[in-house]
């Protein structure tokens, strides 16, 4: 039985058929002389064909066939079976088809072998194309892969044949998800741009569109194996959901795109996992996917790129997944990710900061612990003129002195004396290791109470601030400060503006003030401004202490992407831009002052 059709004239009046709705959609495939248009909904599949026709005795003439399939019907040969469809009824409208997409014969490949796209078929009499499969697998795939990423996805070839081919192919590759509403398209133009069709197969590559050509085999696109891989995938879920009864459907093409990626990632390792998710930036898809806590640390570890930490943190934290990925990392890869995670970790709430450093905490004091012990036992130092024994398995060792006649230095010969220089070497890796953690924990519990630190920090001088966007951090020597006065030191924000008019144009409108007033730091204070700036050199740090607010400019270094400056004194401090136009020689008392200096104030 002839399925249900309609047949339309070029400017979309219907002139004969069952179906009288898709006048628009006629006008449309005609504007582009579109020879295959196929498109799917939860119900149906509609395909639409603009055909070259003449009846006897008159002029040549374009007919638009568009016919319905039952989508639950829609099986491998759906193609084929349209165009078979085209053809019985023009031929029962007493119309010849002349030629579908300006190829004549294209209805002998129809009825013939010829149907597919092989290399001998393409290289008929066109001994100028390479002997290749056109639409292999990796073209095939990469068109899917475009298509799960709502991506427009856009081929060519010359012949129509090879066109029809391919979508035929796309179609019984999708078949399980064409409920979720797809447009394919074979034509000589582009049209409805602003509502891009999935698919395009066209004769000439379009400006300014990479494509994969079925002729050359080439895909002209950077990301192609990033659409190739989720493409064999989707292939492969297809298959499984064509077999699997009672599955619940996929209710969206993003969740559809969602399930495909994660089958994906799921084959990767971590780094492989990163660099999916850099395609996806790079092309600009917003799939929402969880970021997972070994991806999180691996990318800060390896590339020094907090991006994906901060998601993690900002979405799925768990301090059990946290301290399983993060305690069986190497010491130094341990170092380095608190080092370069410590920006991100001091902009924590609370109840995270405190699981995360109840295990640092203990984890810096058994080190410290360590080193003191071994110090304690096995110092290799003279102290008041006595040097310790050297390193032995007697626990009776007695230490030498100066003055009784012996050489007080271990034999050099003796495996004591290997032993005590092994001693020293491992000394100072675990007391800066040790050092290092009590830092970062120091500046990730600011503003928390001192009970959570427990001996973590006793013995450190040095006392980290951080305001509170996480954006500067100040860090000073408490010891050499008098009693007390290390804890009222604070970072404070203003972002009023009125603070005089340095005549220069602020960064971000914020200004950093270190409280108490006329609080003087004798060994230098280092204040950190904590970017995400790729030109931080074009920044500059000005620095204001009296009332006029007469602001100096301040000598600074860049260090990564933050700007550093060393400070000997409290004051407001703030970023400005370098080569702005008010940002000139005018600026009000713009003396280039030494770091700290107090040169020039009122």
């Amino acid at each position: 039985m002839t399925p249900q059709h309609g047949m339309y004239a070029p400017d979309g009046k219907y002139i004969q058929g069952e179906l009288k709705q898709y006048g628009d959609l006629a006008a449309l495939l005609a504007e582009g002389s579109v020879a295959l248009y196929a498109e799917s909904d939860r119900d149906k599949m509609i395909f639409g064909s603009a055909v070259n026709v003449q009846k006897a005795g008159q002029r040549q003439d374009m007919l638009i066939v568009i016919v319905e399939y039952p989508l639950r019907s829609f099986g491998s040969s759906a193609v084929r079976e349209f165009f078979r469809t085209v053809r019985t009824v023009t031929a029962d409208a007493k119309y010849t088809i002349l030629s579908i997409g300006n190829d004549a014969s294209f209805f002998r490949s129809i009825d013939s072998d010829d149907w597919e796209c092989s290399a001998s078929s393409l290289s008929a009499g066109r001994s100028t194309i390479p002997s290749r499969q056109p639409n292999d697998d990796g073209i095939l795939q990469y068109l899917v892969g475009r298509i799960v990423a709502q991506k427009p996805a856009y081929a060519t070839t010359k012949r129509m044949a090879c066109s029809a081919s391919l979508v035929s192919r796309i179609l019984e590759s999708m078949q399980p998800i064409l409920y979720l509403g797809y447009r394919f398209a074979v034509g000589r133009d582009i049209v409805d741009r602003k509502n891009p069709f999935d698919l395009w197969v066209l004769p000439i590559k379009p400006f300014g569109q990479k494509v994969a050509d079925l002729d050359s085999g080439i895909i002209d696109v950077p990301e192609k194996s990033f659409y190739q891989r989720s493409g064999e995938m989707a292939v492969l879920v297809n298959k499984e959901l064509q077999s699997t009864r009672n599955r619940p459907s996929i209710s969206s093409k993003e969740e559809y795109h969602r399930e495909i990626s994660v089958a994906v990632r799921r084959k990767m390792n971590s780094t492989q996992r990163v660099e999916y998710h850099r395609a996806l930036e790079r092309e600009n898809i917003p799939l929402k996917i969880k970021i997972s806590i070994d991806d999180a640390v691996r990318t800060t570890v390896e590339s020094a790129d907090r991006s994906y930490l901060e998601r993690y943190l900002s979405s799925a934290f768990d301090i059990g997944d946290f301290e399983r990925c993060v305690y069986k990392l190497p010491a130094e890869e341990f170092l380095r990710f608190f080092k370069t995670a410590k920006p991100v970790l001091v902009k924590l709430d609370e109840s995270t900061k405190r699981s995360i450093l109840q295990r640092l905490s203990s984890y810096a004091k058994e080190l410290q612990d360590v080193e003191r012990d071994i110090r304690g036992r096995y110092e290799v130092t003279p102290r008041n003129g006595v040097y310790a024994a050297p390193i032995t398995d007697n626990p009776h060792a007695v230490p030498i002195q100066p003055n009784s006649g012996k050489d007080p230095s271990p034999n050099p010969h003796s495996n004591d004396f290997d032993s005590t220089l092994k001693i020293k070497k491992l000394l100072p890796i675990i007391a800066i290791a040790g050092l290092v953690i009590v830092g970062i924990v120091a500046a990730i519990s600011f503003g928390l109470p001192t009970s959570i630190l427990g001996a973590a920090s006793e013995g450190s001088q040095q006392v980290s601030h951080i305001s509170d966007d996480g954006g500067a951090e100040l860090l000073i020597n408490g010891s050499s400060l008098p009693d007390g006065v290390a804890d009222t030191v604070r970072l404070r924000i203003y972002s009023e503006g009125e603070f005089g008019d340095p005549a220069w144009t602020t960064y971000n409108d914020k200004y950093y003030a270190i409280e108490p007033e006329n609080l003087a730091f004798p060994p230098e204070a280092k204040l950190v401004f904590i970017l995400n700036e790729s030109q931080p050199e074009q920044l500059f740090v000005g620095h204001t202490t009296d009332l006029s607010y007469s602001w100096l400019r301040v000598d600074s270094e860049i260090e990564g992407q933050n700007v550093t400056i060393h400070i000997r004194e409290s004051g407001m401090y703030a970023l400005f831009l370098e080569n702005m136009d008010g940002n000139s020689t005018a600026a009000v008392n713009q003396t280039f002052l030494s770091a700290g200096s107090t040169q020039g104030l009122i």
